[in-house]
């Protein structure tokens, strides 16, 4: 039964490697997809951002609500949930409709992907001090260093653009390059504040994550559209032209071209070229971008966040080599600048990101936790809720990594619990099959690691846990989870029945009488 169980165990770890090698690359693959199409959809459809910013937000309303509406007939969204204000997911919604404004009118008219790629970076360092003064967010001097160098990155980057040879021959909204550069930066702001305020709001509730995003998404729609009429003069387009524009948009979504060579010649925009590359590229990006939220989800459930960093940063040269190819879409070719500002940003997006745990002594770092099936679910959950509405989840992974790392990997769900020193040796005799002595003041029921079970009737199954083959393996929660507070929950062992009650309360210690078995 021992090699049974060891090779059990063995096919189980490959399977679990294929999964998430498989997760990786579909990451990798969807994620530049996603990044490719989000700037091809605005070739067809130019001169209709407001459009597309609509359409982005009201596509994932048939797609949560398909999933909502069962769920609350079927009673699976509990009371708390139910309960959340809507005045809270209006503030969301309306800092998600504000960032998804800013970010795809920035898209519209930033006329290099591979710019659009690097520029989403300097919302590493902005979300840094947007994190050190609403969280008081510490951080080490290699990512104070990373992010200095990604802000160098950058400048090498538009420094040309900014030229007076260059800006001499700009005319066109497109060519405002430190304009929309600043918008698409500046977006970063309400995506921050937005995700703090999501979980601060919701810290006591365990949101369906689904239910969160669909709620939001819908006030982020309603409100697009009144706040699309005073951002459409930044885009050549008079408050009172906004309705017919929206309708122009989604004839040239269907093939119907709007803007002939009169109209462009008269309005001065470009013609339109609609049929078929709007609805191909349009679709695409709406499908991918989906894809790609789910992917993030998984990679965390399955991975670990680690590894969801190493697939954003190969991201970025991927998306700028994918821009450079001749067969794109007004392809342009990576020149000496834009290669040597890609291996500065790629130097500090690695300092940000990874530097401080290679430089820092391995007898320093904070010990790994093991995570299991449970932890990970929870985490994707988690995660789903700080990513937060779909249409700003295309960004959202480059400015919000810091709320990652404190929010999610950093919660007390993750963290080791805290062993005293009763608990300590209670481990070790365990682990030698001696039994602990109820003198001891600590129950003789202790899993390797020296933790404590509870009969508690809450308890969820899991058979993924450590501990004696003899074992009912359980995740119990500490308490009766009260309406509006979250359930912490945590690994416990229920034993075959003995004579004598014991009960050990995670954290708290009650009086136990056991009976010692001779």
């Amino acid at each position: 039964t021992a090699r049974a169980s060891q090779a059990g165990d063995e096919a189980e770890k490959r399977a679990a490697s294929r999964r998430l090698t498989i997760t990786f690359i579909l990451l990798l693959i969807v994620g530049l997809c996603n990044k490719i199409f989000v700037k091809l959809m605005t070739f067809p459809l130019y001169n209709y951002p407001v459009f597309v910013n609509l359409i982005s937000s009201f596509i994932y309303l048939p797609t949560s609500f398909a999933y909502i509406l069962p769920m609350i007939l079927a009673g699976r969204i509990s009371k708390a949930e139910r309960q959340i204000p809507q005045s809270v997911f209006i503030v969301m919604g309306a800092l998600d409709s504000i960032t998804g404004i800013m970010q795809l009118f920035a898209t519209n008219f930033i006329a290099s992907g591979s710019l659009l790629i690097l520029l989403q970076q300097a919302s590493i360092p902005l979300s840094m001090l947007i994190s050190r003064v609403t969280l008081d967010t510490r951080y080490s001097r290699a990512q104070y260093a990373g992010a200095v160098v990604v802000i160098i990155g950058i400048g090498i980057i538009i420094a040309p653009s900014l030229s007076g040879s260059e800006a001499a021959e700009c005319h066109s909204l497109d060519c405002n390059m430190l304009l929309w550069s600043s918008v698409l930066v500046l977006s970063c702001v309400p995506m921050c504040i937005s995700t703090v305020y999501k979980e601060r709001a919701l810290a006591k509730i365990d949101i369906n994550p689904i239910y969160l995003n669909g709620f939001v998404c819908l006030y982020q729609f309603l409100l697009s559209i009144p706040l699309s009429i005073p951002a459409a003069p930044l885009t050549g387009i008079s408050m009172r032209e906004v309705p017919q524009n929206i309708a122009d948009g989604w004839g040239c979504y269907l093939g119907y071209d709007a803007v002939g060579l009169a109209e462009a010649a008269k309005m001065g925009k470009p013609v339109d070229h609609c049929w078929p590359v709007a609805l191909l590229y349009l679709s695409a990006y709406l499908i991918f971008n989906q894809l790609y939220n789910i992917l993030i989800i998984l990679m965390l459930k399955y991975g670990s966040a680690n590894l969801l960093y190493l697939a954003m940063t190969l991201l970025v040269p991927l998306g700028n080599v994918a821009f450079a190819l001749p067969f794109m879409p007004n392809a342009q070719p990576l020149t000496v600048v834009n290669l040597i500002g890609l291996m500065v940003i790629m130097a500090g997006l690695f300092a940000y990101r990874f530097l401080d745990k290679l430089l820092k002594p391995k007898d320093k770092r904070k010990p790994d936790v093991l995570l299991t099936k449970q932890d990970h679910m929870q985490q994707a959950r988690r995660a789903a809720v700080i990513v937060g509405s779909a249409s700003t989840g295309n960004f959202a992974l480059e400015g919000i990594q810091y709320l990652i790392d404190d929010m999610a990997l950093a919660s007390p769900m993750f963290e080791k619990l805290k062993r005293s020193p009763a608990q300590i040796r209670a481990g070790y005799l365990f682990k030698l099959g001696m039994r602990h002595s109820s003198s001891a003041q600590q129950s003789p029921l202790m899993d390797s690691h020296g933790y404590s079970y509870d009969e508690s009737p809450w308890a969820a199954r899991d058979t993924r846990l450590p501990g004696p083959a003899s074992a009912d393996i359980r995740w119990t929660a500490s308490s009766e989870p009260e309406a509006g507070h979250t359930q912490l929950l945590i690994p416990a062992y229920r034993a075959p029945p003995r004579p004598g009650p014991t009960l050990l309360a995670h954290g708290e210690e009650r009086a136990s009488e056991c009976m010692d078995e001779s």
